[in-house]
């Protein structure tokens, strides 16, 4: 049996070494808007997808953006505000 760490921040990189996390991120800027945030999280999303967590992105839907989309492997909700 393997030992795997309770807390997943003490995880190794291996995306095989721990289960697979649902993570939902909630923020006002996003794809294709380049703030902090927005950049951040287009920075942090693709390396969440590929260690084979779920990802889910909720931000604010600009006039001509989808309502829906997936980008790098996570789901991407567009809500009007």
């Amino acid at each position: 049996a393997m030992n795997l760490p309770t807390n997943p921040i003490d995880a190794p990189c291996d995306p095989g070494a721990i289960a697979p996390l649902s993570i939902c991120m909630l923020s006002d800027d996003f794809l294709p808007a380049a703030t902090g945030v927005g950049t951040h999280l287009q920075a942090i999303v693709p390396e969440l997808t590929r260690r084979g967590h779920r990802v889910t992105v909720v931000t604010t839907r600009r006039p001509g953006e989808p309502a829906y989309e997936h980008w790098c492997g996570a789901e991407v909700h567009r809500v009007l505000t």
